[in-house]
């Protein structure tokens, strides 16, 4: 199909592109109706594996995963108790059910050897499996769970809190008696015993929890300081009154049977049945399980098999399907090939033209250039267009330079007046926008000048008249830290640097810019926290050395009423606290009558 045929017909180019898609699209519908009839016999065959093969192994491995997980549930419920996992189990069993009414609607439509005897058998080990966990849960927290720690309770905690007691008497009795160098070891003897029996008993009780032999080690370690005090006891019993040997009598007795309930926990948490619930789950619950799961295993790989044969099967129906489908491309290829090369024929060469001018324009900036219009299709139209474009291009660029040039004079009054549309009046707009912006900065600048330099002149007169000022005056930032001091402040802490020293370290009067206000201020209660308070005058008094200092502080507001500061003023009352002190003296020896000082 060539360019002369296009021609002949007078086509569009839209028209020429129609015509030839229209013929592959043609091609290729003829494709698909045949691809379609193959499609439906591997629909066929996919629905049957779908049926039944993969539902039956997703099954299996869902009831491996449920199994596992029933088991992995039920240890979390013997760990922390929660009832909430109880449930959780119950949801587990629920969905193992779900997969097992899956696997037994897969048997009724498959054929497969001894599926249905290994069916039953997963069944009646489920059902074992089952039964065991239920046994697991029932017992586990409940007091039969641990034998070990029933018989502390039963028996050793009683044992100990007799032998408790029967000490606490003895230590009553004791300290009611006369003090004298054996009474007070003998109480001490009696206290000793009374804490290693204490601590023996925690270390039983952490040994049972626990099975750490390190307890175990504890335990004997304090009986054995227990057992040297009982003796100490006994050495020096003949101190010990009549009640009082009474009491031991019955404290010996009972220590003496307490080592053998002790070697029965203790023999109780070392077998492999001292957790009972644990031990189950170990020798009942974990075997049914692992029998469970090879019997899905051996379920899965015989579904296995048949989903491969399903498969193979499958795959036979998809090759044909492929060679077919490739034969169809080649042969629509080919024809593509012809079509598109008589539309390109007919496009291209129209287009390298174009495209030679545009290329002209973008390499050498010259807007000037136009594309040559000829005949009435799509690319003529194109160049008719983009003619009108670069007119108005040329338009805007050529008054967006004359404003440039007057921006660049210095004239700030120049706009641009063409009339534009599109994306070319936006940028007129922006120009014209940015331009006033320009000139309202710059007056905006001009002010803010003049206003920056009338501040700095206020300020330069306010400091020149504090450090002009006798008063010693001190500010500080919003951290509280020395921002200005004038020279009359300064003469001071020189005068007084022997006295600052003193007290501050390293203290330099020529350095204090930058130091915390709350240093300087020695014994005053005007530190960090009262300077963050401050929200009016704060008169104190301070001592540095051998000077008295009295301090004003005024916190300093911006016009919004931020804090910006504090400023203090510090006097120097060395002298007239001296003269109040001779004062006061003379005062208090004339109230008593002494005339002679003056």
């Amino acid at each position: 199909m060539s360019k002369s045929v296009f021609r002949t017909f007078h086509l569009t180019l839209g028209q020429r592109l129609a015509l030839g898609f229209g013929l592959l699209i043609a091609i290729f519908i003829s494709a698909v109706l045949f691809t379609n009839a193959r499609l439906a016999e591997v629909q066929r065959v996919g629905s049957s594996l779908l049926g039944n093969s993969v539902p039956a192994t997703i099954a299996g491995k869902e009831l491996n995963s449920e199994i596992n997980k029933s088991l992995a549930v039920l240890r979390g419920y013997l760990v922390l108790g929660d009832r909430q996992l109880i449930e959780k189990r119950q949801l587990i069993w629920q969905n193992i059910d779900e997969q097992l009414g899956v696997l037994r609607d897969s048997y009724s439509r498959m054929n497969i050897d001894e599926y249905g005897y290994v069916l039953e058998e997963l069944e009646d080990s489920l059902y074992q499996y089952r039964l065991a966990q239920d046994e697991v849960e029932n017992l586990a927290h409940t007091e039969d769970e641990q034998p070990a720690m029933r018989l502390f309770s039963e028996r050793a905690a009683p044992s100990i809190f007799r032998l408790v007691t029967n000490l606490e008497r003895l230590s009553a009795i004791e300290q009611a008696l006369p003090s004298t160098p054996a009474r007070k070891k003998m109480l001490g003897l009696i206290a000793d015993s009374s804490a290693s029996l204490s601590l023996s008993l925690g270390a039983v009780r952490s040994y049972l929890f626990s099975g750490d032999p390190v307890f175990k080690a504890t335990f004997f370690q304090h009986w054995t300081t227990n057992g040297v005090r009982f003796d100490s006891i006994e050495d020096i019993s003949y101190l010990l009154t009549s009640e009082q040997k009474s009491l031991f009598a019955l404290y010996a007795s009972e220590r003496e049977t307490f080592p053998e309930i002790v070697d029965k926990m203790f023999k109780i948490r070392d077998s492999e049945s001292w957790n009972m619930s644990q031990y189950l789950l170990g020798a009942k619950a974990a075997p049914l399980a692992d029998e469970s799961l090879a019997l899905i295993n051996e379920m899965v790989r015989a579904q296995a098999d048949t989903l491969k044969t399903d498969v193979q099967h499958l795959q036979t129906l998809n090759n044909t399907m492929v060679w077919v489908l490739k034969v169809t491309g080649v042969v629509g290829a080919i024809l593509a090939c012809l079509i598109a090369y008589g539309i390109t024929r007919s496009i291209a060469r129209p287009m390298r033209g174009t495209t030679r001018r545009l290329k002209d324009v973008a390499e050498n900036g010259d807007y000037s250039v136009r594309l040559s219009v000829r005949g009435n299709d799509e690319i003529s139209q194109s160049a008719e267009a983009f003619n009108t474009f670069m007119d108005a291009t040329q338009d805007a660029l050529s008054e967006m330079q004359k404003v440039m040039d007057r921006l660049a004079s210095g004239d700030l009054s120049v706009r641009m007046h063409g009339d534009f549309r599109g994306d070319l009046l936006k940028i007129k707009d922006a120009t014209n926008t940015s331009l006033d912006n320009v000139e309202r900065a710059e007056c905006a600048k001009q002010a803010a000048e003049h206003a920056a330099e009338t501040v700095a002149n206020e300020n330069a007169r306010v400091r020149q008249a504090l450090d002009s000022a006798s008063n010693c005056i001190l500010m500080a930032d919003t951290e509280h830290n020395i921002m200005y001091v004038n020279t009359a402040t300064h003469n001071l802490m020189r005068d007084a640097q022997k006295d600052f020293a003193s007290e501050i370290a390293h203290f330099n009067a020529d350095n204090v810019i930058g130091l915390p206000v709350a240093v300087l201020h020695g014994s005053s209660n005007l530190n960090a926290q009262k300077l963050a308070e401050l929200d009016g005058p704060f008169y104190s008094e301070f001592v540095i050395g051998k000077k008295v200092f009295s301090v004003n502080a005024v916190p300093m507001l911006d016009s919004n009423g931020e804090r910006i500061g504090t400023v203090l003023e510090w006097r120097d009352r060395t002298d007239e606290v001296a003269i109040e002190l001779e004062i006061d003296s003379v005062i208090a020896a004339a109230a008593q009558g002494d005339f002679t000082k003056n």
